[in-house]
């Protein structure tokens, strides 16, 4: 048990190694959350818009784009 509280600890450091943790994880939620939203909003989703493309660009990587 002791070495599990001394990681915790991290070497002194555990309120800002663990508060960063933290912010990074809320950050990275956020941004999982206003993706959703966008998405919806839109009224898209990943296999239509891959759809539109592969129909766009159909034909070889060496075409020109339009």
């Amino acid at each position: 048990m002791n070495a599990v509280a001394h990681f915790l600890e991290m070497g002194g450091y555990a309120d800002y190694v663990w508060s960063a943790y933290g912010v990074c994880f809320a950050l990275i939620a956020l941004e999982v959350v206003q993706l959703v939203i966008r998405a919806r909003r839109a009224g898209t989703t990943a296999p239509a818009r891959h759809a539109t493309v592969r129909a766009r660009y159909r034909g070889t990587l060496h075409e020109p784009i339009r």
